[in-house]
């Protein structure tokens, strides 16, 4: 694990809730509140994305799996993680309606 890397990011003005929360898993530290803290539309996924995008690939797959326990909402998008994105990296402009629809049927 790159500490430097992640320090920078930390610092950078690309992060968000949901990537820090992100973070938080990296080092096994879950958010005190479990809801909410899910990227919510393209541009969160994107900060998600390029957070994962530093670490390696053991660590991004640990990261995820932790990230499955936040909540249910969690737990949905990251068994979609692939999928959602191929549609990110496509700028498929279906992309928040399928946010959307992995969300709330994780409700």
């Amino acid at each position: 694990m790159n500490n430097n890397k992640i320090i920078r990011w930390l610092l950078s003005n690309d992060t968000g809730v949901s990537s820090k929360t992100l973070c938080g898993c990296l080092y096994g530290i879950l958010p005190a509140d479990r809801f909410g803290n899910y990227p919510s539309d393209p541009d969160d996924f994107g900060r998600c994305k390029r957070f994962l995008a530093i670490l390696s690939p053991k660590d991004k797959t640990n990261t995820l799996q932790r990230a499955t326990i936040i909540s249910p909402e969690w737990k949905a998008l990251v068994k979609e993680w692939d999928l959602l994105e191929k549609m990110y990296n496509e700028q498929d402009r279906k992309m928040y309606q399928q946010m959307r629809k992995i969300i709330g049927g994780a409700k």
